[in-house]
């Protein structure tokens, strides 16, 4: 009969649990080794996410606090928007649906803050007024279209890291996902991603102008700025302090 690979492991275990009161435990564990190896081959799939991440266009909503204007907060979702927003600006406000007082309280700090960002030259497109409960007045919703990265479409957030997990699930996790996912949401430029196209008029006469000096042995002319190996000697012009001396230049005695 044909044993499976994990009753002959189990059979040298058991060999090996006699052998190391013997003295062989060395030969064991060449041998579970070898046993344990010849279940992978090449077919067998990654357990480490190899693809690189995702440069897309979705819709970002980020909260201001409704209370009272929030000059920081305007400048980071400012300079988001204007490094990779695109399209309209839109603001949601709340106010305590019903009361006619949150009511216009709402519209002065809608005001504020379009005021804010008009002064870093972003233009809030449409603003809504959205009658909600005391305990969800607390923040401004804003959104607009942005070009973000993210990790691989395919990739899960660490098993047990956000709640419970079976086997199956940690199985099917790959290593590295959960860290290309955090990497991606510091990149402040996703389009940086996608490369350069070059410039238009390039060609490869000109491309290969670049390295035709270094090539061809000429030497570079100095740039008759200052040397690491002599800067202990070297004098700063100007009535300075002479970088080999500990007195400054000032005509007087030292």
């Amino acid at each position: 009969m044909k044993h499976s690979r994990f009753s002959v492991f189990c059979g040298v275990a058991q060999i090996c649990g006699v052998a190391q009161i013997c003295g062989v435990a060395q030969i064991c564990g060449v041998a579970m080794s070898a046993l344990l190896l010849s279940g992978c081959d090449m077919s067998t799939p990654s357990q480490v996410k190899v693809q690189q991440m995702q440069v897309v266009d979705g819709m970002k909503t980020l909260e201001l606090p409704a209370a009272a204007l929030n000059a920081t907060r305007v400048n980071v979702v400012a300079d988001d928007y204007l490094r990779n927003g695109k399209g309209a600006f839109r603001m949601v406000v709340p106010y305590v649906g019903g009361d006619p007082l949150s009511k216009v309280t709402a519209e002065r700090e809608a005001a504020d803050y379009k005021k804010a960002f008009a002064k870093r030259g972003l233009d809030v497109s449409s603003i809504d007024y959205a009658g909600v409960g005391m305990e969800d007045t607390g923040a401004i919703v804003v959104s607009y279209m942005s070009t973000m990265a993210q990790a691989p479409a395919d990739c899960k957030q660490l098993t047990g890291s956000h709640g419970a997990a079976t086997l199956e699930e940690g199985r099917k996790y790959k290593m590295g996902c959960e860290l290309q996912t955090a990497m991606s949401q510091m990149i402040a430029h996703p389009e940086d991603l996608m490369g350069n196209a070059g410039t238009p008029d390039s060609d490869s006469r000109r491309q290969g102008a670049i390295t035709e000096h270094f090539n061809s042995g000429v030497t570079n002319a100095p740039l008759n700025g200052l040397n690491a190996s002599s800067t202990g000697t070297t004098t700063v012009t100007g009535g300075g302090i002479s970088a080999g001396s500990k007195n400054p230049s000032n005509g007087g005695g030292g």
